[in-house]
């Protein structure tokens, strides 16, 4: 998704990423286990990738699922769910993203929870 990558670099960038989801820079920045400073200064950092993949594949998989439009991402994320235990996608993300993308996968196959 090249909305969520750095102009400058290409790579995921929190920032951009913290906004998608409607979420602080400093709840994503401890949710990666990472300073807010830090994340602020750099927020397309190479050690952050990893995790942010994980996002990214979640925001392209929300997408399909419950539309383009930011008030539906942040309506389904703040929305409790029976197959997650009723916690909500966006509480699940920031702790367990493969959670919420296997979820995502399975749904987007047909393959029931």
């Amino acid at each position: 998704m090249p909305e969520l990558r750095s102009d400058a670099s290409g790579r995921l960038d929190a920032a951009k990423i913290a906004r998608h989801f409607g979420w602080t820079l400093t709840t994503l920045s401890r949710a990666l286990g990472a300073s807010v400073q830090a994340v602020h200064k750099t927020p397309d950092a190479q050690g952050l990738q990893p995790r942010l993949e994980r996002l990214e594949r979640a925001a392209l998989l929300a997408r399909r699922s419950v539309g383009a439009k930011p008030a539906m991402l942040r309506k389904w994320l703040n929305t409790p769910m029976p197959d997650l235990d009723q916690a909500k996608p966006g509480d699940v993300l920031l702790e367990e993203p493969e959670v919420v993308v296997q979820w995502l996968e399975d749904a987007a196959l047909g393959h029931p929870a």
